[in-house]
């Protein structure tokens, strides 16, 4: 008698199930009723702004100079022998500095000379009685395969645009010819600024 009891209940389900409203499946359905699986999807988003950050430099190579860093906002470079001591000519010199760089995206390295040259202090562009106290130089960017050289005096900076991101070693290259002219005594001494700029 057990069994027969329970195929009557599973045949009364059957019917029950077959009386019940078109509308009502449809709405069970919808309730996630009659579903063998649930399923929800949640998105994950984030944005890296752009950024570019460098780390203090080094020197990779020097002649007649050398270079102090000073940490992240920069360093000093130090002409060892800047005039000769017989001709009062400027010697020769070069200085070959590292900066480590990452940009996660397009950016532009630009390089400005605050004076345009070794200017002693106190003094100006020009000669007085066949002296100078004025010395332009030649510099140069190297930066992830890139490379661009120009003067301190230029009137325009350095800029080098780079379209896609980079890291490495940014090289700058200094480089004093020398002098023609004897030099005036003093103090003299140029500045140049490096800008890293990410792309927005």
């Amino acid at each position: 008698m057990s069994p027969r009891t329970l195929t009557l209940a599973a045949a009364s389900g059957c019917m029950i199930a077959a009386m019940l409203p078109a509308a009502l499946h449809a709405q069970d359905r919808a309730n996630g009723t009659f579903e063998p699986a649930a399923r929800q999807r949640i998105e994950v988003v984030a944005t890296a702004a752009p950024a570019c950050n460098i780390a203090p430099g080094s020197v990779a190579g020097s002649d007649n100079a050398s270079f102090q860093s000073s940490g992240t906002s920069g360093g000093t470079v130090a002409i060892t022998r800047f005039a000769d001591p017989q001709t009062a000519r400027a010697n020769p010199a070069s200085v070959q500095v590292e900066i480590p760089v990452v940009c996660n995206s397009a950016h532009a390295v630009s390089l400005r000379s605050a004076n345009g040259g070794m200017l002693r202090s106190g003094g100006a562009p020009g000669t007085v009685a066949g002296f100078i106290q004025f010395l332009p130089y030649t510099v140069a960017l190297d930066w992830v395969g890139q490379t661009l050289t120009g003067t301190s005096d230029l009137s325009e900076p350095l800029l080098l645009g780079v379209p896609n991101a980079g890291q490495g070693l940014l090289r700058v290259d200094i480089a004093i010819a020398g002098s023609d002219a004897p030099m005036v005594a003093g103090a003299y001494a140029d500045t140049l600024q490096i800008e890293i700029t990410a792309a927005n």
